[in-house]
């Protein structure tokens, strides 16, 4: 064969292979791509070694992928979710671990620990490293703004940890399911704000639930019972000042709102802590577990308690408000679980059965909020197009102002819960 046949020849083949290509990597065999070659008078291996010199090779071959591709955005948003789990959880558990386990039975000391360690750390993250932007508040505005709403949130978590002495974390969760039927109660009776008939009926179950569990709670004790729903009172009435008193400019996230507080919550509650534990205190024997072991896990308590603030604040800013809503009632469950695995505590079917009846209204409340929070987004921006653009209404900024909303729902989360 002349060079200028063997060329055509070659020519020819390569327009069948760019058609049948496909079929390759069906399973076929790769000569068959080629009849021409096989018709030619000079077929051999040289020619078919030729042929695939010139040929355009098939693509190469992929093993399908049973899993779905995570992009850095979903990433993000499942690494700050399970670290607001781990922070939460760890929270919980370290602080019964310290009641139960150390015999350390001073709540209000441990508070004053946990304020003493969020006030550092709140100047290493806004002010050293500046991980998160730092919100200015007038000295006259954080004295007549800041101040009153830092004894809420010192009472409210004061209260939870006293529950926590005496209560399993299992039913101290539970009864905090009631901090929204506080909420719906304080605003009808205060500011003459009814809820729809779905919010009245979704509290039906929690309540009912709280109510089974608590009458068939074994180690039910009155004092934690009591600082437990006091304190789910505490936390209603915490975010409905926090919605009076922050807005505007005074809106704070969680981290900003732990800086400024912080420090106001630590100088309210020492002389309490002085007052009521410090004889206690002094007489507290350590020699079991070691002096150096007691002050280890008590910084830890109060490092993670902070670290709790952190990730709860990107956790608000990686995911949607319906993604962590749903996980927020998730946590609810895992935290009880695990806490009933690590400290054994009994727990009946009946108590089981109220717990799940409370969870479950919680759950269709925060639904129905969610969708009337989204009703009202949708007809502030069907009214945005209809009006001429201003900063204050735009997108951006309506999504600012529900994080900071939500977050303002769930600031009793942020700390010691």
């Amino acid at each position: 064969m002349s060079l200028r046949e063997r060329g055509d020849f070659v020519g020819r083949v390569q327009h069948v292979a760019k058609h049948q290509v496909g079929e390759e990597e069906q399973g076929e065999d790769p000569q068959a791509l080629y009849p021409l070659l096989a018709q030619h008078p000079d077929s051999s291996s040289s020619s078919w070694s030729e042929l695939k010199l010139h040929s355009p090779s098939p693509p190469p071959r992929q093993s399908p992928s049973y899993w779905p591709r995570m992009d850095a955005s979903t990433t993000k948003a499942a690494f700050a979710i399970l670290s607001w789990y781990g922070t939460n959880i760890f929270t919980v558990v370290l602080n019964k671990y310290l009641f139960q386990m150390i015999n350390f039975t001073f709540p209000l000391t441990l508070t004053a620990i946990h304020m003493l360690v969020c006030s550092i750390g709140s100047v290493f993250v806004l002010r050293l490293f500046k991980l998160v932007p730092l919100i200015p508040i007038e000295r006259q505005k954080l004295i007549s703004h800041v101040v009153p709403l830092a004894a809420i949130f010192c009472l409210n978590i004061i209260l939870g940890n006293i529950s926590l002495r005496w209560i399993p974390v299992s039913f101290m969760q539970t009864v905090k399911s009631l901090v929204p039927a506080f909420t719906v109660l304080l605003q009808v009776i205060f500011f003459r704000q009814p809820s729809p008939t779905l919010i009245y009926l979704s509290l039906v179950p929690v309540v009912g639930g709280v109510g089974l569990a608590s009458f068939t709670e074994v180690n039910f004790n009155v004092t934690g019972f009591t600082t437990a729903l006091v304190a789910s009172l505490t936390t209603s009435i915490q975010s409905i000042v926090s919605s009076l008193i922050l807005t505007g400019p005074m809106r704070l996230d969680s981290v900003n709102m732990v800086y400024y507080m912080a420090p106001v919550s630590f100088i309210l509650i020492v002389p309490f802590a002085f007052f009521y534990e410090y004889t206690r205190l002094l007489e507290y024997d350590h020699t079991m577990y070691g002096f150096n072991y007691v002050a280890a896990v008590l910084l830890t308590s109060g490092a993670v308690a902070y670290l709790l603030n952190i990730c709860t604040f990107f956790a608000i800013k990686s995911t949607s408000p319906l993604t962590f809503t749903v996980f927020g009632n998730l946590k609810v469950v895992v935290v009880i679980i695990i806490s009933v695995l690590i400290f054994r505590n009994e727990v009946t079917i009946m108590n089981g059965i109220g717990c799940v009846v409370a969870i479950i209204g919680i759950i269709w409340y925060n639904s129905i909020e969610y969708q009337i929070k989204e009703e009202k987004k949708r007809k502030s921006l069907a009214l945005e197009k209809e009006t001429p653009f201003d900063k204050a209404t735009s997108p951006s900024n309506l999504r600012k102002s529900q994080e900071v909303e939500l977050e303002s729902i769930l600031t009793s989360d942020k700390t010691d819960d």
